[in-house]
């Protein structure tokens, strides 16, 4: 029966409790054994189905009691499952009581769980879509589940815009972030739907979300961006709704739209106007709330086009409020945007004018009419304009119109004149006698006052002004106002200010009066006018954060309960920025109003410290410091105590001492009130710890003793204020006594807090900003004594002590600054004291990558110095000019958001070289390429942008007002401003921007072409060309936004020097001279009269410079007659046609030094065999190449530019090491050689006369010879001169050279062309100046000799070895130092040598794949019998030689990886032949184990026991030689793993072969354990711990054995190096590394070492008690460790774990046999009572018999050693394992009482022994018990009984002793501790029945004392004092 059945049956009444359910369904066999199969999700489903169907019982269901029971019985069940099988299957939802039901059974049911709620899952597609509606409806309109189904990952209010707006907007934002409607997923769903046969239902969804949510669903839209009919209408009708209301939400959401989508709320705003152009007004006021005016109405940009009609317009409404004046942006704007501007201009009057004729004509119009004033604004300038002839005919067309409209405007003009100033008042004052009598409502009078200010009458404008401004003068009557008007004047101005209806000015006076209404008394009228005031305009308040500063100063805006004033606080707190320079508390709050201060330092309210560097801060370099909020005071306010107070106090402290030290504090304690901690901790100490650093500590300690929470918070933000303003101030760069009180205070700071592990917050002090500003702002004198001296103390902490993220952070960036900013010595002795304070190693400090990436603006402390650059640093004012110049205020502020759009631009002019086919077949990655790109770009320029602007405009100004301030033609002056602006920003963005961006493009495209399987090399060469291509691309963005936002900002700057020179040539016709300037330009004496300024237009000399600035070129690509990038192959000569171009000698080098560089970088990236011919012509090496060639021959004189070249070319020719470059240097200096016969003989001199050595390179020589540079006879005859001088290096050059003809076929030569060296190496061969090697070369290559055949050729490829890297050929060397293992000297021998060459060379192939790798591997087996042992030794020793060979040959002179060349060649070849191959499973022997024949395995292992034999008698014969070719033994073996792991993968072998292999090779390890072989012990423990070995052997528990064998091998390595105290630094290493190994072992397989502790701790050194606990601590996985302090410790359930016993006694049993114990021991535990010689043989057992035998190998120091500690170990294994099998339960489990039964008898066995052992036989066998001391178990449990027993009741005193010393001495060592030894220790140290510390011993020595003592502080004791 089916659940849905059984509720059917059963009904809802079983629902009511848990046990009834339960039970109800047990009735129907639905248990917990069979509820997996019979609950399924679909069957919950189907059940939750039937009750959401059964609507009208649907209600008395309990959903909490089913979700409960179903988790009881399927534990297993996937509640997302269920929702997916109901949304699937479910009919219908009828009712809300079973919408519910459902809801909340499966939300109860995820809860209960854990699991994530599904709640997407509704909103996908449904089985039924008429369940889908009837969900939809109920979960939009059900309150109860608006919890269950909130969108939390795609909610419309993104968290972050919530937060940023949730203080301001929290009455509105709850609800919304609450509401069902805030979920695009919900929208998405709705979306669907309309366009299914449910769009009707959808649509009356989407009506209801729209009556109930009408922000959301606009937002949503704007989220979403889903182009709809029913929801575009919806939107612009919500649209239009906000726009005309003004109401909070109105704000609220133009705020959020702004933050989603700027541009679309532009476009929409546009949509709107030309929908319906009445709404230009309330545009304008959006546009102005949201602080967009700037962006979009000042300074529109020449891409928003489309919208200029809208902006003129908006234009219009501006200067009717003031913001702008109308006549000269229109101006500007035609001049800028021309034909554009023109367009719209001519649209917008044309529209107006009909508009005009018809409201002249009585008819209704929509739209904003023009004023007369307006119409001739437009009309005048356009007329100055130029157009075409077709715009011109329809403007006279319209001049013609207006003229006819003119008598009527006018008319309506005079009428508006006529109106008086009486008028207006009048006017006004009836407006607020309406509003005062309700005869109006406050909206009411809003609305009007808004349309008087866009009014087209003058007059409404101005009683408009005259409303706004009453207030202001009725402010001091307003105490005898009547409440109610006194109310309404406050809403009235509340709202003005917010409806922005004040202008700049004005507003900053009725801040002001605001500001003094509320420092009136609380109650007083006044004072509720300016907190009714300013209730109404909160949501602005963040925009001036000194008024905030100052309402906060109003000590009694604290005591009440005030909204604004909580809003003001939590602006403080949340704004991070430092504070300004008038936040002294004697400032008034008018003071403030307009300054760009931050309210994060209001708290900074009281005065500042007392020394004269702090008293003013002028400027805010180190914006990183933030003192934070001041701390509050429960006992009121803060105030100064009485002067006795003061005087007491004082006194106090000035006597403090530490003898006096109670009495001072108990003085000063009954002084001080919580009130007067502020006083205290600024004047008292704050102000002594900054002089008085000795007295920290007891500064410290007094603090400490007057344990006040508030008292620290005061005196930490008092020390943050005075570090700020000392790290501020100008004076303390210059001022020593400053720079001191600064370090002091950093001493301080770090004793408050990271010296007492409390944490620095960053918003406090961020150091590493810090740091970067003192960098960027040139005070690094002040910042980095600061930054050293807090962070001194932390070598006090336990926390931030090195290796602290945090401070090795700062540590970086101090690191980073040391070696690259320059530091003085003194600065780098503070860092270098710091370092040795941590005790860190400088050198070892990686730098930080901080300076050139700034975490800070890097734009702040430019933008801050330029603020106050002027031309002559004199007092603004003495002109008009001058005046009239704003001082410049560093408003450029960019963002990603600013920038054009760069995907369009890369998408169409993006270039991808010769990897462009790839982008093209994946669309997906030239997609992906252009969105990370573009990114980049967007978000990196901007500062950039922002520095070259400020730079430009600030140089521009101050050139341009001195060299015109004679010049009264303001078209020169604008033409040369924009030609100079233009040309810096661009050059300088260029410059500045250029290497970044071509990282930064490398570095995206590098990550992601690798990502589509591309090798590193190819990727790499990929991207280099990419990024040089796109280049000049991503820099041309940032010179046109730089450029257009440079001419922006100087038009801006210079329009009142514009139009100074206009008016005064207009109004008196003469000529403007600025004579401020002219007058206080000063030149030096002997300055030349024709360059100083004179009062005269400039001259043309003069204007030709500024003329020069558009001609400079940012790019090669802008000089003119350049070539392009590829026009031919690099070998082309000059065309006849290519003629010399403009580029002078020093601008051609300046240009061929930094292509020659960018070649050498793209060359040094590509892969080490590339060769020029192999690349493409497109490739990124022919593009400079070509930019090389031309440069030289379009130079003024190309011979001497080819000369000079190719100079250059042969220093990067004789120091490549790359084959492309020595390919492409030879053809650039054969192309250059083509130039001139000149130069090509120089070139030749150069190469075979100059005497440098560094020519002598056989590569180089020989590509110059094959491309004939280099003649032949010439350079013969020039080595025989020097040879016959006795050159050194001449000679063996030459010999090289010849030796690398004879062998290299491509040249074209023969040794016999060089006659004349040869005969020159004879001739001083004979005057007993030969060496053997030059005795062997003439043998072959003598004038006598038949040098220049192939025997030759062979027998010197070892010569030519040493020279190149290549791979060994079948000679054999005259000796061999590396190996003393003889090589049968025969023909086989050789020609296994040749086969395995010929193996080596093939694997190097680029082209050989596995497949060919494995044929030719069967070949060598068929060509060699490799079956026959005796050949296959042969063969390997001799491979295993070749490899030594070559690794001892090329080891000094080639790269590690060279080296392992042939090395890595054998392990290949080792797999190759031992994997099985197809035709070896068909026709090989029967005798096959897991597809691996006989003949395999013995292969392998003969080569394995190859390998070991000759590392174990290299050890002893030829130990030094061991050493040095070690590297290549290790590599010989674990080159052998890792090719078995490929081939493993691959699939080559199988699993089972592969761990055949692994067990194969952990056997022959054991042939040459560190013991036997001690030289290669380090490379052995390499081995042991190699990631394809180790973890392999141990995957496999058959394998345990043998990983136990090694492990012990390795543990056995130390006891002979410790016991004789030879402990040198190579063992010393080893050990450490065994312990890193074992930890990591205990780390992953902790069942490995449970399983083998006891046999391994066998091993280890009694000394060596770190190495025994990490084995003693492991313990089964599946096991989790009880706390062994803790007082409700179940010890009946430890001795119920079941232990393997008797695998232990099994195990133990033969050991004690063969000793002949076990039977004495057995018949001891049986009886009881021990027979005579019990005790005597068990002794005897342990000690070890006779000396230790003369050892056979002399290198490991030798031990003899009187007990047998495995022996020990053993005997106590097995009697434990044997008393708690005979009392257990015979599973190794048992009881308390059967361990108390085992322990009395151990006990009474272990007494007999430690009475007749002597004291060290004694600890040994302690030590032995103590090692059983491990995870909880029976085991663990009955030896801690039994040393606590013996303790307790201890045959001998001293073995109380010893029993504290054994455990003692393992719980002073490292982590981890083993769980038994901890719980031990808690019973011994705190348990008082033992009593510890009444023993003598503990107090016999003080180290003792505080040895146990430090023991106990380990061990917690349990809470209750749990005794046994």
């Amino acid at each position: 029966m089916s659940l849905a059945h059984i509720f059917e049956s059963v009904g809802p009444r079983c629902t009511s409790t848990f046990n009834g359910l339960v039970q109800a369904l047990g009735n129907e066999n639905i248990t917990q054994e069979s509820a997996p199969k019979r609950l399924s999700a679909e069957s919950v489903a189907q059940g939750i189905i039937y009750i959401v169907s059964a609507s009208s019982t649907g209600s008395i269901w309990n959903p909490d009691v089913v979700a409960k029971v179903v988790n009881h019985l399927t534990p297993y069940l996937s509640w997302c499952d269920v929702v997916n099988c109901f949304v699937i299957g479910v009919p219908k939802i009828p009712s809300k009581e079973g919408f519910l039901f459902m809801a909340e059974t499966t939300y109860s049911g995820c809860m209960q769980k854990g699991e994530a709620y599904p709640y997407w899952r509704f909103f996908e597609n449904w089985g039924n879509t008429r369940a889908q509606i009837d969900f939809l409806n109920f979960v939009t309109s059900v309150q109860q589940t608006q919890h269950i189904f909130r969108d939390t990952k795609r909610p419309i209010l993104p968290a972050a815009t919530v937060d940023a707006l949730y203080h301001f907007y929290r009455p509105y934002l709850e609800p919304m972030i609450q509401s069902p409607w805030n979920s695009q997923t919900l929208i998405i769903c709705l979306l669907q739907l309309l366009n299914s046969n449910f769009s009707d239902e959808a649509n009356r969804i989407i009506s209801s979300g729209e009556q109930a949510e009408p922000l959301l669903m606009a937002l949503s839209l704007v989220a979403i961006k889903v182009d709809h009919p029913r929801l575009r209408t919806l939107f612009y009708q919500s649209i239009n709704h906000f726009l005309v209301n003004h109401s909070p939400r109105r704000r609220l959401f133009f705020e959020i739209f702004r933050i989603l989508d700027k541009k679309l709320l532009i476009e929409v705003l546009y949509t709107s106007y030309r929908q319906n152009r009445d709404v230009v007004s309330h545009s304008l006021d959006v546009i102005v709330e949201l602080n967009l005016f700037r962006d979009t109405v000042l300074f529109p940009r020449r891409e928003e086009i489309e919208i200029l009609d809208f902006v003129i317009e908006l234009a219009i409404l501006s200067d009717r409020r003031n913001h702008l004046n109308f006549e000269t942006w229109y101006s500007t704007m035609l001049t800028e945007l021309g034909n554009e501007m023109l367009h719209h201009s001519l649209e917008i009057l044309n529209l107006k004018i009909l508009v005009e004729r018809d409201i002249q004509q009585g008819e209704q119009c929509n739209g904003i009419r023009l004023s007369l004033k307006e119409f001739t604004t437009m009309i005048s300038t356009l007329r100055k304009v130029k157009m075409s002839p077709n715009n011109s005919e329809n403007f006279n067309s319209m001049c013609a119109f207006f003229d006819e409209l003119l008598p009527g405007i006018r008319a309506e003009d005079g009428q508006d004149e006529s109106v008086t100033d009486k008028q207006i008042e009048e006017k006004a004052e009836m407006l607020f006698l309406d509003l005062y009598k309700d005869k109006t409502t406050l909206k009411g009078m809003l609305d009007t006052l808004s349309k008087y200010r866009d009014s087209l009458k003058v007059h409404l404008r101005n009683t408009f002004k005259h409303v706004i401004q009453y207030p202001i003068e009725e402010f001091k009557f307003f105490s005898n106002y009547p409440d109610k008007e006194l109310s309404i004047t406050g809403k009235l101005v509340g709202q003005a200010i917010q409806l922005h209806f004040y202008l700049q000015d004005t507003e900053k006076q009725v801040l002001a009066m605001i500001i003094d209404a509320l420092k009136f008394p609380p109650g007083s009228k006044t004072f509720r006018f300016g907190v009714t005031a300013i209730e109404e305009f909160r949501g602005r308040i963040e925009e001036w954060p000194s008024f905030c500063i100052t309402i906060y100063k109003i000590q009694h805006l604290r005591q009440g309960q005030y909204e604004f004033f909580e809003l003001v606080k939590n602006i403080l707190s949340r704004v991070t920025k430092p504070f300004g320079a008038g936040m002294d508390g004697g400032a008034s709050g008018g003071d403030y109003l307009g300054q760009s201060i931050s309210p994060g330092a209001s708290d900074q309210i009281k005065s500042g410290p007392a020394d004269s560097a702090a008293s003013h801060v002028e400027n805010h370099v180190f914006v990183s410091l933030n003192p934070g909020s001041l701390p509050e005071c429960t006992d009121g306010e803060f105030a100064n105590p009485s002067e006795d107070v003061q005087d007491k106090v004082q006194f106090a402290v000035n006597n403090l001492a530490q003898n006096n030290f109670d009495e001072k504090l108990s003085e000063v304690r009954e002084a001080l009130r919580e009130s007067h901690y502020l006083w205290f901790s600024q004047n008292v100490l704050v102000k002594r710890a900054s002089q008085e650093p000795n007295y920290h500590t007891l500064y410290l300690k007094f603090i400490d003793g007057l344990n006040s929470t508030v008292l620290s918070k005061c005196i930490l933000f008092e020390t943050y204020t005075n570090i700020y303003k000392l790290m501020n101030a100008a004076s303390t760069v210059s001022s020593s006594r400053d720079r001191l009180q600064l370090k002091n205070l950093g001493s301080w700071l770090g004793g408050l807090t990271v010296s007492r592990d409390r944490p620095i917050l960053r918003e406090n002090v961020s150091f590493k900003a810090l740091l970067l500003q003192g960098y960027e702002s040139d005070r690094l004198i002040v910042a980095i004594p600061f930054v050293c001296k807090v962070l001194e103390q932390c070598s006090k902490s336990k926390v931030f002590k090195p290796p602290n993220p945090w401070l090795m952070g700062i540590m970086k960036v101090l690191s980073e600054l040391y070696r690259v900013a320059e530091l003085r010595l003194n600065l780098k002795f503070e860092i270098e004291v710091l370092c040795k304070a941590l005790k860190l190693d400088f050198s070892n400090i990686t730098p930080s990558n901080h300076l050139h990436a700034s975490i800070n603006s890097p734009q702040n402390a430019l933008l801050q110095g330029l603020e106050r650059t002027s031309l002559n640093d004199q007092p603004s004012g003495s002109s008009a000019e001058a005046s009239a110049l704003p001082s410049y205020h560093p408003i450029i502020n960019l963002t990603s958001n600013d920038i054009m759009d760069v995907y369009v631009v890369f998408a169409e002019h993006a270039q991808y070289g010769d990897i462009e086919e790839v982008f093209e077949k994946t669309g997906f990655l030239k997609n992906r390429f252009l969105m990370v790109v573009s990114k980049v770009i967007r978000e990196f320029i901007p500062q950039y942008i922002v520095r070259a602007v400020t730079v430009a405009v600030a140089c521009t100004r101050d050139t341009i007002i001195k060299d015109f301030c004679g010049e009264s033609d303001e078209e020169r002056m604008i033409n040369s401003t924009q030609a100079m602006v233009r040309s810096i920003a661009g050059a300088l963005v260029v410059s500045i921007c250029r290497d970044p961006l071509k990282s930064l493009i490398y570095r995206e495209t590098y990550n992601l072409i690798t990502g589509i399987g591309l090798d590193e090399h190819t990727s790499k060469r990929a991207a280099t060309t990419i990024a040089l291509l796109n280049l000049d691309l991503a820099c041309a963005i940032a010179e046109k936004e730089a450029v257009d936002r440079a001419s922006a900002k100087i038009s801006e700057m210079m329009n009142e020097s514009y139009h100074s020179r206009k008016r005064t040539r207009e109004h008196t016709g003469q000529p403007f001279y600025d004579m401020a300037t002219y007058g206080r330009l000063v030149y030096p004496v002997d300055f030349p009269e024709v360059l100083r300024i004179k009062l005269n237009p400039l001259l043309p000399a003069f204007l030709a410079t500024y003329e020069d600035f558009a001609r400079i070129p940012h790019f090669l690509s802008q000089i003119p007659n350049r070539p392009p990038s590829v026009v031919s192959s690099v070998d082309a000569g000059p065309k006849p046609s290519q003629t010399p171009g403009r580029w002078s000698l020093q601008s051609c080098l300046d240009e061929f030094s930094q292509l020659l560089v960018e070649l050498d970088k793209i060359v040094n990236t590509q892969p080490p065999n590339v060769s020029f011919f192999s690349l493409p012509n497109t490739h990124q090496v022919f593009v400079y190449a070509h930019e090389i060639v031309n440069l030289a021959l379009q130079s003024p004189n190309p011979e001497s530019m080819a000369r000079d070249f190719a100079q250059a070319l042969i220093q990067y020719l004789f120091r490549t090491e790359v084959k492309l470059g020595l390919e492409l240097y030879v053809r650039l200096l054969l192309r250059m050689c083509k130039v001139s016969l000149n130069v090509e003989k120089e070139v030749r001199h150069w190469l075979i006369y100059v005497d440098d050595e560094r020519k002598y390179s056989i590569p180089v020589n020989a590509a110059l010879i094959k491309e004939g540079l280099i003649p032949v006879n010439e350079l013969d005859e020039q080595l025989s001169k020097l040879i016959l001088a006795g050159r050194p290096s001449a000679i063996l050059f030459a010999m090289n050279l010849i030796t690398n003809i004879a062998t290299d076929k491509s040249l074209e030569k023969s040794p016999q062309d060089f006659q004349k060296s040869l005969s020159s190496l004879e001739h001083i061969s004979q005057r007993n100046m030969a060496h053997p090697t030059l005795i062997e070369f003439l043998k072959n290559f003598g004038t006598n000799s038949s040098a220049h055949g192939t025997n030759a050729v062979d027998s010197h490829n070892a010569v030519s070895s040493s020279t190149q890297e290549t791979p060994p050929t079948s000679s054999e060397t005259s000796s061999r130092p590396y190996l003393s293992v003889p090589i049968p000297d025969s023909t086989e021998t050789d020609s296994y040598r040749q086969m395995f060459c010929d193996w080596t060379k093939i694997c190097q192939h680029p082209a050989a794949g596995e497949s060919d790798l494995n044929v030719l591997a069967l070949q060598l087996c068929s060509q060699i019998n490799l079956a026959n042992p005796t050949i296959s030794a042969t063969f390997f020793i001799m491979a295993i030689d070749t490899s030594l060979e070559y690794y001892y040959n090329t080891n000094a002179q080639y790269s590690r990886t060279s080296c392992y060349m042939v090395i890595d060649a054998l392990s290949k070849l080792i797999v190759s032949i031992t994997k099985p191959n197809p035709a070896q499973n068909t026709e090989g022997d029967d005798s096959k184990d897991d597809g691996i024949s006989e003949n395999s395995l013995k292969m392998l292992r003969i080569y394995l026991i190859s390998i070991t034999l000759i590392i174990s008698k290299e050890q002893y014969n030829n130990s030094a030689m061991f050493l040095k070719c070690q590297g290549a033994y290790f590599r010989l073996l674990t080159g052998c793993l890792i090719e078995f792991y490929k081939a493993h993968k691959l699939g080559s072998i199988t699993k089972s072969q592969y761990i055949k292999f692994i067990r194969m090779f952990g056997q022959a390890m054991v042939t040459i354990e560190p013991s036997i072989v001690p030289l290669f012990s380090s490379s052995w423990l390499g081995l042991l711990s190699h990631r394809y070995f180790f973890p392999i052997l141990i995957s496999n528990r058959d394998n345990w054995d043998l990983a136990e064998h090694l492990v012990s091998l390795q543990l056995g390595f130390f006891e002979p190096y410790i016991s004789v105290g030879d402990f040198t630094e190579p063992v010393r290493f080893t050990y450490l590394y065994t312990i890193r190994f074992l930890l990591i072992v205990l780390h992953d397989y902790p069942e490995f070492l449970a399983a083998n502790a006891t046999s391994l701790c066998n091993k280890v050194p009694v000394s060596c008690t770190q190495l025994r606990n990490l084995l003693l601590s492991a313990f089964p996985h599946d096991m989790t460790l009880p706390d062994p302090s803790s007082p409700n410790l179940d010890l009946q359930t430890i001795s119920q774990i079941k232990d393997d016993v008797e695998s232990q006694i099994s195990h133990y049993k033969q050991i004690l046999e063969g000793v002949g114990t076990r039977k004495l021991i057995n018949d001891f535990l049986s009886k009881g009572q021990p027979s005579p010689s019990t005790v005597s043989t068990i002794i005897a057992s342990f000690l070890t018999k006779g000396d230790t035998e003369d050892a056979p190998y002399p290198s490991i120091p030798q031990l003899k050693q009187k007990y047998n500690m495995p022996m020990i170990n053993s005997t106590v294994v097995y009697i434990g394992a044997a008393l708690l099998d005979k009392n257990s339960n015979g599973d190794g489990s048992g009881s308390l009482e059967s361990i108390e039964k085992s322990r009395k008898v151990g006990v009474t066995l272990f007494s007999m022994l430690l009475a007749e052992l002597n004291p060290e036989g004694s600890y040994l066998l302690l030590t032995g018990i103590a090692n059983q001391l491990r995870y909880p178990s029976p085991q663990t449990l009955l030896f801690s009984q039994t040393l606590l027993d013996l303790f307790l009741n201890p045959p001998e005193e001293y073995i109380c002793e010893q029993i504290a010393r054994v455990l003692a001495e393992r719980l002073l060592a490292n982590r981890p501790f083993p769980w038994g030894l901890m719980f031990t220790l808690t019973e011994l140290m705190h348990n008082p029945c033992y009593d510890i510390w009444s023993h003598h011993f503990t107090k016999a020595v003080p180290q003792i004392l505080d040895i146990m003592r430090a023991v106990a502080d380990k061990v917690k004791p349990r809470a209750n004092g749990d005794q046994k």
